[in-house]
């Protein structure tokens, strides 16, 4: 077992800023990746809620132009297999290159992430939660099915044109700095914003599914029912995908409150439940 100081913040490995919790603790890594938009913070609640905050080896990474992360240098677009090597490159570099099993966690778009990094390795992948994951079909946020091939897709891709960059980036942080339902930060930029409508573009629900279909690891599952972002239908589709292998399954939380953000809203549940999962059932 590596060990670590208690705990490291503000470091850089492969041009992604992470930070380090308990990194002398006993048991395996829990990598924790955020949504869009998001950044380490939003893992914040959890990571300090006991006995997380004391006993689980905790890995929170900015994913490529998020947070304190900047974009991919040679412009690769930041789609979930290339965000997901992001993932595993931070994860060799902590690590030393072991190729000790971790456990991945993804919130909301992170769980397309997550899903996208076991895929890549799945023999180093010891379990993957889930926590208010964005599932397989579009959802409400994304204007569900038609919304999105018609309206938010094309959008997006349209946000990318130098010519409407400026304009949309603008428009975008006014929109989204007046809602509460995103969470984004306030001092979030336009090109923060753009980067995350160019990721939403992007968003591949067939390879969601199959990634899922896939995945030959335990799965802990966590969402509240009065999300106001994913509907409960796209959770349950997601459970029901789960369902179809023993392997895949694990603890399965639901609360009928606490938003899209249960990383914060239930930190506690969330932390005690993590720690026997991670340290007594995998």
């Amino acid at each position: 077992m590596l060990v670590f100081a208690q705990q490291c913040l503000g470091l850089m490995a492969a041009g992604v800023s992470y930070e380090l919790r308990n990194g002398a603790a006993q048991g395996p890594l829990l990598v924790l990746v955020h949504g869009m938009p998001g950044r380490v913070g939003d893992f914040q609640p959890l990571v300090s809620a006991p006995p997380a905050s004391d006993s689980l080896r905790c890995l929170s990474l900015d994913l490529p132009g998020h947070g304190e992360s900047p974009e991919f240098p040679d412009s690769r677009d930041p789609d979930d297999r290339n965000l997901a090597q992001s993932v595993w490159d931070v994860v060799d570099a902590v690590s030393g290159a072991s190729g000790e099993p971790v456990v991945l966690l993804g919130h909301s778009a992170g769980g397309h992430t997550v899903l996208a990094a076991a895929a890549l390795r799945p023999k180093q992948t010891l379990g993957v939660a889930l926590l208010a994951p964005v599932g397989v079909t579009p959802h409400l946020a994304a204007g569900n099915e038609w919304g999105y091939c018609n309206v938010v897709r094309p959008l997006a891709q349209l946000s990318q044109r130098p010519a409407w960059r400026a304009l949309l980036g603008a428009l975008l942080a006014l929109v989204l700095r007046a809602s509460r339902l995103l969470g984004v930060p306030p001092g979030m930029t336009g090109e923060e914003v753009l980067h995350t409508q160019r990721r939403v573009g992007l968003y591949d629900f067939e390879a969601a599914e199959a990634n899922v279909l896939a995945l030959e690891a335990p799965v802990f599952h966590a969402y509240a029912r009065d999300d106001p972002l994913i509907q409960p239908e796209r959770f349950d589709e997601l459970e029901a995908l789960l369902a179809r292998s023993p392997r895949r399954a694990g603890p399965r939380l639901c609360w009928p409150e606490g938003g899209h953000y249960v990383q914060q809203t239930h930190a506690a549940a969330l932390s005690e439940a993590l720690k026997a999962w991670v340290q007594t059932e995998l």
